[in-house]
Order: C-alpha cells, then sequence, then structure tokens
C-alpha cells in the first residue's frame, strides 16, 4: 500500500508539470502567431479613410469629419432650444459672389446677419449659384453650438418659392467639413453641432437648390451663430 501511495504521488506531480508545460508551449505559440500577423499586415492606421463608414464624410480637399466624435445634424426648430445660448459676434463676412441689380441694388452675405427676413444673399453666378461660399469669422474662439438658417426668401411666401432655396450645404468648421441637407421649409431651421466645437471661423458653400418657379436666384436670408 505504502509503495502504490509513493507511485500515485510521484504521477500527479508528473501531470501538473506536463500541465504547466503545456499552458507554457500555447502561449508562446500564440505570441509567435500575433508578431507574424503584425508584420504580414502590419500596424493599423486609424487616420486612413474607411471606405463605406455612413458616419464619415470625405469632401474634396478637406479633412474627414467624425460624427463619432461630432455630430452635426438636421433638427425642427424651437426658440426653448436656443434660449439658454448667446449669440456669437460675427466680426468679417464675404461670399465668393452676390446678386448686384442693373440699378445698383446689392443682396451680399452681410443682409444674411441684420435680423431682418426682409433682406437676404442672393448669388451673383450664372443659374442657381451652385458652389457659392459664405466664409463668417467670429471675434475670438467660440464654442459653438448650433447655426439657425433661413434658406430661402424670407420676404413673403410667394417670394420663397418663386426663388432658389438652399438644399445640400457643406458646413465648414475650421477647415472640418460636413454636409447637411435642408428642407424645402419656408422658415428658420436649425443646424445643431453635438460635441465640444471650438472654432473662430465658419464657412457654407451651396451644393444644391431647390429649383425656384420663377427665378434662378438663390437666396438665404438670415444666418445666426449661437455659442455658449
Amino acid at each position: 500500500m505504502k509503495k502504490l501511495r509513493v507511485i500515485t504521488q510521484h504521477f500527479n506531480k508528473r501531470n501538473i508539470i506536463m500541465a504547466l508545460a503545456l499552458v507554457a508551449l500555447v502561449v508562446v505559440f500564440m505570441k509567435y502567431d500575433l508578431v507574424t500577423a503584425m508584420d504580414i499586415i502590419g500596424e493599423p492606421d486609424y487616420n486612413s479613410p474607411v471606405d463605406e463608414d455612413v458616419n464619415r464624410y470625405e469632401p474634396d480637399g478637406d479633412e474627414y469629419y467624425d460624427n463619432d466624435s461630432l455630430g452635426v445634424f438636421l433638427i425642427e426648430y424651437d426658440e426653448a432650444q436656443i434660449e439658454n445660448f448667446i449669440v456669437a459676434n460675427v466680426a468679417e463676412a464675404t461670399d465668393s459672389s452676390h446678386l448686384v441689380t442693373s440699378k445698383g441694388n446689392e443682396y451680399p452675405v452681410a443682409n444674411c446677419l441684420d435680423n431682418d427676413l426682409s433682406t437676404m444673399w442672393q448669388d451673383g453666378e450664372d443659374g442657381y449659384g451652385e458652389g457659392s461660399e459664405l466664409k463668417f469669422s467670429f471675434d475670438d474662439d467660440v464654442r459653438l453650438r448650433c447655426i439657425r438658417i433661413f434658406g430661402g426668401s424670407g420676404k413673403s411666401e410667394k417670394k420663397y418659392f418663386e426663388n432658389g432655396r438652399v438644399r445640400d450645404i457643406t458646413v465648414v468648421i475650421d477647415d472640418l467639413a460636413c454636409p447637411v441637407v435642408l428642407e424645402d421649409y419656408n422658415g428658420y431651421q436649425l443646424i445643431w453641432l453635438d460635441g465640444d466645437v471650438y472654432c473662430d471661423d465658419v464657412a457654407i458653400t451651396v451644393n444644391s437648390v431647390y429649383t425656384g418657379s420663377e427665378y434662378e436666384d438663390t437666396c438665404i436670408s438670415e444666418i445666426t451663430f449661437f455659442a455658449e
């Protein structure tokens, strides 16, 4: 009986040693396979564009705008949503073109900043002004929260539908670009920025429009920037 007990103890110790050795061997092979795989595929490039990613937009010549970290989207306008924000002061506003009539009347981007829906910016291009760009610079860096826009003529409902209305736009904030599709709505719309957006300038490019029933002039009556 004593001899049998000694043999059993020896057998158990040997099994434990073999098991530990097997585990160590598996770990070594796993590490080797991982290193080999990394040698083959290389380190991942987290800055490279991701194809077919609905959360990313690739504007020509601009950086990627990652909506995973900063959402930019259109929401229904409600005064209560902006009552706790302040209006960011625009120090300078420029446009790539604006209408100058034969009588010398001008429709510059400054008309978008006067809190008067009867005045407006109108493009100065042939056709509907696709590609027109409006630029706004602030006094200093602001924490931008939303952009309120009236994307057509606010003079009257009749004038709204007679002229072109903004549809697809690209909002560029400090070289980060994001597309927004406005509704064909005779009223204010709100572009909401979901994240910490600190900037000192914003550009808006008109990509496409809702066509007018009478005129090819595309209008924007008001643009207001709200910050914290």
